[in-house]
């Protein structure tokens, strides 16, 4: 008979052999499983179940999850070097600069304590990476630099370090330097596929297009999964070239092999929407945006697509006002929801509702002339040249020199005088 203790050991040891092979491979949601199953047969010790839910979380994009995690992690064991790099990670990719800096100086302090470990001069360098990063993405170039030159101190062929110096000339628009960096990289190492993205992104600035499109063409030839040059490629076919088939082909190749972040799905649902609204295919189109919507139901830009298609293209004003009432739900402060669906009632002969929606509108933004203007032409029609009278001169203060709202004007007093003549004939 097996020893249920021996049993339980072997089963620990294949379950953290599976969770370190998962993870390798890139299978997150798999290996977030047999975390799971090891954090069930472990009565203590579960660093190695949250230090691993909190790398799969991060490469998955939650990074609430994974945060949680790695501090969880931290109260077990808080020399963990992994989990205060990857907090610092974390924090940057959300803003959080001053809590990103907190964590990447304690991962120092750590590091420092410990120079004549083997893995010193990785780890450095990995700090470094980070740090640069972190900079970049504050836009302190001056500081970014400053490690960069820390770092190819360390190492001189840091191909990380050169690749944030071509993005700093990026976003300076030297874009011939920063090819010239990007460039460096790629002569020193041609499976550099970050490097290549670079160079096709840069030419794509450089509306080099057909540059650009081989050069992602080149990262999917190194590897069929680096999705975003799919989706790079789609949109100079779909915006230069307008060859509108083979954009939506990469499009669904995009969509085909992202398994790992289904929120960046939305802006390629929404480029395929509007790749349809360009072929007047308004159905399909509308259908993509349903699709972008469903993803992140708090992202408004996709109602907005489908309520305008309705508006503009199809007159279909009941269908309209639907989508953007669900727009003033989510953003209350839109004021072109508010103006588009006043406008909506009053196609629609609503001039009661179309007033109401006006005035919400004048909540938002009190001295916009044009809404005053569109409140009097509804009481024009409702024939209360009283209420009229009042909103046309509101609008003529804001506006003394609206040639338009004056002649409007001017009829709305023939209209007065002849209402008024009318009354006197009846007496």
């Amino acid at each position: 008979m097996i020893n249920p203790i021996f049993k339980k050991k072997n089963q620990i040891e294949q379950l953290e052999n599976n969770i370190k092979s998962l993870y390798k491979q890139g299978s997150y949601k798999l290996c977030i499983q047999e975390c799971e199953k090891l954090a069930n047969i472990y009565v203590t010790k579960k660093e190695i179940v949250y230090l691993y839910l909190g790398k799969c979380y991060m490469n998955l994009g939650d990074y609430e999850k994974s945060k949680q995690s790695f501090i969880y992690c931290l109260s077990i064991n808080q020399l963990n070097l992994e989990c205060y790099i990857n907090l610092g990670t974390i924090y940057a990719q959300l803003n959080e600069y001053e809590l990103a800096f907190d964590y990447f100086d304690k991962y120092e302090q750590l590091i420092e304590n410990d120079k004549k470990s083997k893995e010193y001069p990785k780890r450095k360098v990995g700090l470094l990476q980070n740090l640069c990063n972190t900079c970049f993405i504050q836009k302190d170039y001056d500081k970014t630099e400053q490690y960069i030159n820390q770092l190819l101190d360390i190492d001189p062929s840091n191909k990380a370090a050169k690749i944030i110096q071509g993005d700093i000339f990026y976003m300076k628009e030297e874009f011939e330097k920063a090819l010239e960096m990007y460039f460096q990289v790629l002569e020193n190492d041609k499976n550099a596929i970050s490097a290549c993205y670079k160079i096709g992104m840069t030419n794509w600035k450089l509306e080099k297009f057909t540059e650009a499109i081989s050069n992602f063409e080149l990262c999917l030839a190194l590897d069929k999964y680096f999705i975003d040059s799919y989706a790079a490629i789609a949109m100079i076919l779909h915006r230069h070239l307008e060859k509108y088939d083979e954009s939506l082909f990469n499009l669904n190749l995009y969509l085909q092999y992202n398994k790992k972040d289904p929120l960046k799905n939305v802006q390629i649902y929404m480029e395929m929407g509007q790749i349809y609204e360009t072929l007047f295919k308004s159905k399909d189109a509308i259908e993509q945006y349903k699709k972008a919507f469903d993803i992140n139901p708090n992202n408004a830009d996709p109602l907005s697509k489908i309520a305008n298609i309705y508006f503009e293209k199809r007159q279909d004003y009941q269908a309209a006002i639907e989508y953007y009432e669900k727009i003033i739900r989510i953003k209350p402060s839109c004021k072109t929801s508010f103006i588009r669906l006043a406008k909506c009632y009053f196609q629609l002969q609503k001039y009661d509702k179309c007033i109401q929606v006006y005035k919400n509108e004048l909540l938002l933004d009190p001295y916009n002339s044009e809404t005053f203007q569109a409140i009097a032409l509804c009481y024009q029609e409702l024939k209360n040249y009283k209420e009229s009278d009042l909103y046309f001169q509101l609008s003529l203060q804001i506006n003394p020199f609206d040639n338009t709202v004056k002649e409007q004007y001017e009829k709305l007093k023939q209209l007065i005088s002849a209402q008024n003549k009318s009354n006197q004939n009846k007496k």
